[in-house]
């Protein structure tokens, strides 16, 4: 009985472990996805501390401004002053909203335990992702293809994503490139996924300077990555394509690369090519030498061809002794003469055994190439050296960089026959493989399964085989046999045998050749079409089918709808579903206003809704690729969690950027934007939309309003003093009770009627579609399992016709928000107002990268167009100063972010002024400033101290560099002086005159040179004013000083305060000079020449007016009076 009891004390123990374990996991999945992490107090409070202490410093300092005056230069002094306190504001508008910055932090695993439980389907919620292209010229398609490929291989559930690729210049290039790039993806997303590779564009994982093999423990990863991205130019490269080379040089005029490259060539440096010279290699090389410029070159080719002509005839006549001392009197011994010795002494060994002295040429090869090693193991097996020749291959795979031919393998098979080496001969399979020879390798590889059936290598190969020849039964036939034979694959087993370490078959790798080129081929195939777009047939495009391409005509053409991958319309060479990929290109008529971005995002919006209908969308820009795999996932945290997602509109991620320059010279990372002003807003209400690299909720899309949580009870009685304890009176609201209304009225009576208008209501809102209005009542997302394909891509085609938005809320109240050429401060700033909040998500490895504009002027044009959207908005009702009070959803220091996100370009104005006065101090010899005493000194020395202080505070806590702070605050004054002041003038001609500007799209295109487009200059008006100030600025410290030295020590106290003040303005345009005067070091003609013209028009000018200084000649107003 004892026992017992022990035994089932035991077994209770055990069974209270399990559910401990369950209980545990179940506590983990109810915790929160996320989490936010303050700002340590020991960074932010000192900080907060500095800000107050300068805001008190800074009123003093503007009331000693005010207060005064230089009498004599009193228009310098009120400009000055004006210019100070509308800085004063800007910096407030700026600087209060990064009170409260926060960091979150987010919990993947917990996601996991939460919605993907192992044997259950995955509950991650389904995504829509967007990606917006204009111009296929401008926003060249390899970049779109790059990020529809790192979209299609994210780490999601295939039956959850869906990619939209918008079309909105209606391009047969885009359209036929989104298919190659759709062919492409059933290759390339099975990798990423395999082998779980960061970051999952091609482009951009294949030109990592990084060791590749880090973390990775699967031995076919080297293998597949080769067959992934390497062109197999050691497959193709012959003596024939080597000739034409040489020959393109010489036929080019390039007579020194051709002799260069044959030298490089036969020595096999530049590209280890088994290059043999033949009678069509020398014509190119001696016209080469006969340029003028190699005679010498040109008489050591002649040399050399008449002795290899002589050491053939020897070889041919078996005379050792005259060939071997017209080797041993060359002045060049290249590897044709040495392999030409090889070849003699091997033939010679058949009959003398003499293989010593073929070896000793051999191994005294400064650099061996393929007809080498293919000679020294032929004549080992022809000479019944089996083991030797097994030696030497293996020498040969291990130690160099020649793939086995023909030769190779006839050379060999000798050898392997008579070792019995039948595993060794497992690379001659693959050769056979290789060379897309299925009939043989069929039979190569059905003998191979029945001496080794065991071997799973055997049968990946063969399923591999044929699944890039979609072959899908006999795919499943292999799958059959392996099961049959019970071959299990092994996880770093499953490998091709070159040997036992995976370090032998890294440096051995000569598998899948016809695939090292796939993804070569792919860009090779995306630039023909490219090229072949540049030139417009007379007749406009014609399809395959041929018919005319629809998009011809640009701005009149049909809605354009193609589904290329997804639910059952295409798989992976593994056989496995790929993500949905359509192609969209809404309809465009004459007459009608198509709101560019904005619209083409709205049309999206809609055709997601009729065909997938996930609750949750990600826009991204045609160049800005998924750096990071699980960045949807670290979306979900927020948007997904029980606690804070359902107020969630949106989760913005910073956007990160390739290409740029180690300097940074024009701020193109914007840092302090994104690492500093974005994590203060995330602590108040949240982020702003910045167009891209953001993930929404589509029902904060569609206008609706965040549901409400429950409020707090009203206190019907309060023991407070005044109240003395007495009882509230409570204020009753209409509820139901038992299916009646407070009148007695009986739900149902109307019930028709109030459908009908229910259904009207939505129409007007949401558009004349059925489909998409019940689309919209679906919080969770979905389409109804009855609706047909056929007729949902109706239904999709109509609501991306050109009329379907007329007497609709889209664009004033739904989706993207019109009205600016920046719709994503529109559209986040409308949901804020709805009482909305946003999170700012920045994960340890960033989630999207994106192309920036490194040239100078394509920069300040990119800060042109979103400057000019906040003038437009500053001056559209949806004014951040105006709009969003009623409902007070808006949190103040919100709304602070948003003014001056609009108001930022206006501070141009006093900003050209300010940066102005230092030239006319220095050439009239006044200043801004009064003498001043030495208290009056504290008021500046404090100021100047606050602001320093509160950089080095803001830099501490956000983790910025000194140095990107430093580029940011001078490209501020770089753009406020050029881009942003032509926004204000622009902005100001639309509203007033009604003069619309052209939006356009910023050039995505690449460089051989990686910064070749950073010196590249491209002429634009606004390089004129900060040309203008840096050439006044300059003039005026040249006046100065020599005004100074002309009038003696006592002038340069005052002096040096000038000096200051321009150097001030110098040091901060100092980048623009720098790309101004690009690689050459030398500024553009034109540009020199307005500039000078403006500084001595405008020297010339102030000589002759001089209007900010009083007059000393003439009579003294004071002493005479008005009537003087």
């Amino acid at each position: 009985m004892d026992d017992w009891k022990t035994n089932q004390g035991n077994l209770g123990n055990d069974y209270d472990e399990v559910v401990d374990s369950d209980m545990q996991m179940n506590d983990e999945a109810r915790e929160p996805l996320s989490r936010k992490v303050p700002i340590a107090s020991s960074r932010i409070n000192p900080y907060r501390m500095v800000i107050v202490i300068r805001l008190v410093v800074l009123g003093f300092f503007l009331r000693y401004r005010i207060l005064n005056p230089v009498h004599d230069a009193i228009g310098l002094w009120l400009t000055s002053v004006v210019c100070e306190i509308w800085f004063a504001l800007s910096w407030i508008l700026d600087q209060f909203p990064k009170w409260f910055p926060i960091d979150r932090e987010t919990y993947l695993d917990r996601l996991s335990l939460r919605y993907e439980r192992e044997g259950e389907p995955s509950m991650l919620s389904p995504l829509d992702i967007f990606v917006s292209t204009v111009d296929p010229l401008k926003e060249p398609p390899l970049v779109t293809g790059n990020t529809v490929l790192s979209i299609l291989a994210m780490d999601y559930p295939v039956d959850k994503i869906s990619c939209y690729v918008s079309d909105d210049g209606a391009s047969m290039l885009t359209f036929e490139s989104l298919s190659e790039t759709a062919e492409f993806a059933r290759k390339w997303v099975p990798f990423c996924k395999k082998f779980e590779i960061e970051p999952r564009a091609p482009e951009m994982y294949f030109s990592l300077k990084i060791d590749y093999l880090k973390d990775k423990v699967q031995p076919t990863f080297v293998k597949e990555r080769r067959a992934m991205k390497e062109p197999n130019m050691v497959d193709i490269a012959d003596t024939f394509l080597c000739n034409s080379m040489i020959k393109a040089y010489s036929d080019n005029r390039q007579f020194s690369e051709s002799i260069t490259l044959y030298r490089d060539l036969c020595r096999n440096e530049t590209w280890g090519l088994g290059f043999c010279p033949d009678t069509y290699t020398y014509p190119f090389l001696f016209k080469s030498c006969g340029s003028g410029l190699a005679f010498k070159e040109g008489y050591q080719l002649y040399s050399q061809v008449l002795k290899m002509a002589l050491i053939v005839g020897y070889a041919r006549y078996g005379d050792m002794g005259m060939w071997r001392k017209l080797f041993d009197g060359m002045f060049e011994k290249d590897s044709v003469a040495f392999n030409a010795m090889i070849d003699g002494y091997v033939k010679e060994g058949n009959v003398n055994g003499d293989l010593a002295a073929a070896r000793s040429f051999f191994d005294a090869m400064p650099e061996k190439n393929l007809v080498s090693w293919n000679t020294i193991i032929g004549g080992y097996c022809q000479n019944k050296k089996p083991h030797v020749a097994m030696e030497l291959f293996r020498k040969m795979q291990l130690s160099s960089s020649f793939e086995p031919d023909e030769v190779t393998i006839v050379s060999i098979l000798p050898a392997v026959a008579d070792l019995g080496a039948l595993d060794f001969g497992g690379w001659i399979h693959e050769y056979v493989r290789r060379k897309k020879d299925v009939t043989r390798a069929e039979k190569v590889m059905r003998s191979a399964f029945k001496m080794e059936p065991w071997n799973d290598g055997n049968y990946v190969m063969m399923r591999n085989l044929y699944a890039r020849e979609r072959r899908w039964r006999d795919v499943e036939e292999v799958k059959g046999l392996m099961r049959k034979n019970r071959a299990k694959r092994e996880a770093g087993c499953s490998v091709i045998k070159v040997d036992s370490t995976i370090s032998e078959f890294v440096s051995g790798d000569r598998v899948h050749p016809q695939l090292k080129r796939e993804y070569e081929e792919f860009k090779i195939r995306i630039n023909a079409l490219v090229a072949k777009a540049l030139k417009v047939p007379p007749g406009g495009w014609i399809m395959q089918d041929g018919t005319p391409w629809p998009g011809n005509n640009t701005r009149d053409h049909p809605g354009m709808i193609q589904v290329f991958l997804g639910h059952s319309g295409g798989h992976d060479t593994e056989g496995n579903e790929l993500p949905r990929l359509v192609y969209v290109s809404r309809e465009k008529r004459p007459g009608f206003h198509h709101h560019k971005k904005a619209g083409a995002m709205n049309a999206l919006v809609r055709v997601s809704a009729v065909l997938t209908n996930a609750p949750f969308m990600l826009n991204l820009d045609c160049d800005h690729y998924i750096n990071n795999s699980k960045a949807a996932r670290e979306a979900m945290c927020f948007l997904m969690d029980p606690q804070i997602g359902r107020k969630v509109c949106y989760v913005q991620f910073p956007q990160r950027f390739d290409g740029i320059d180690r300097n940074d010279r024009y701020a193109n990372r914007n840092t302090v934007f994104f690492d500093i002003n974005m994590k203060g807003l995330d602590g108040i209400q949240g982020p702003v939309y910045v167009g891209t690299g953001c993930v929404f909720r589509r029902q904060a899309l569609y206008g609706y309003e965040p549901p409400k949580g429950p409020k707090r009870p009203k206190m019907v009685s309060c023991d407070c003093c005044p109240c003395f304890g007495r009882r509230k009176k409570l204020k009753y609201s209409k509820h139901f009770t038992g299916g009646a209304d407070v009148n007695g009225k009986a739900p149902g009576l109307d019930d028709d009627k109030e459908l009908m208008m229910s259904q009207m209501n939505f129409e007007k809102k949401f558009g004349q579609s059925a489909t998409f209005v019940t689309s919209t009542l679906m919080e969770q997302g979905g389409v109804p399992p009855s609706s047909s394909p056929a007729a949902l891509l109706k239904e999709a085609i109509h609501v991306i016709s050109c009329g379907y938005e007329d007497k609709t809320e889209w664009g004033t109240e739904l989706g993207w928000i019109y009205g600016s050429i920046t719709e994503d401060i529109l559209t986040g700033f409308k949901m804020h107002c709805r009482g909305w909040r946003s999170i700012y998500c920045m994960p340890k490895r960033p989630a999207f990268k994106g192309s920036a504009p490194i040239n100078l002027s394509d920069r300040l044009n990119q800060v042109l167009r979103w400057a000019l959207g906040s003038v437009e908005i500053f001056f559209s009702r949806h004014s951040p100063l105006l709009y969003g009070y009623k409902g007070g959803n808006l949190k103040w220091l919100e709304r602070f972010a948003y003014i001056n996100t609009t108001i930022y370009p206006f501070t141009s104005l006093p900003l050209l002024a300010y940066c102005t006065l230092p030239a006319i101090c220095l050439l009239t010899g006044k200043f801004i400033m009064p003498t001043i005493s030495t208290f009056a000194s504290l008021f500046f020395i404090s100021l100047f101290i606050s602001i320093f202080a509160t950089g080095i505070l803001e830099l501490r806590w956000s983790g910025v560099s000194i140095e990107e702070w430093w580029r940011n605050e001078q490209f501020w004054v770089i753009g406020g002086v050029s881009a942003h002041l032509f926004a204000v003038v622009q902005g100001l001609l639309k509203v007033l005159v009604g003069i619309d500007t052209n939006f356009t799209v910023t050039s995505k295109t690449t460089d051989d040179d990686d910064f070749g487009e950073l010196y590249a200059f491209k002429w634009t008006t606004l390089l004129i004013p900060p040309t203008t100030l840096l050439i006044i600025n300059l003039v005026g410290v040249v006046a100065g000083i020599s005004d100074a030295i002309s009038n003696g020590y006592d002038s340069w106290g005052p002096l040096f305060g000038k000096l200051f003040f321009a150097f001030w303005v110098i040091v901060h345009l100092y980048p623009f000079l720098k790309g101004l005067m690009g690689r050459q070091n030398r500024t553009p003609t034109i540009v020199i020449i307005w500039s000078v013209l403006l500084a001595s028009i405008f020297s010339l000018l102030w000589v002759r007016i001089d209007p900010f200084i009083l007059r000393t000649k003439g009579p003294d107003v004071k002493q005479c009076g008005i009537n003087c």
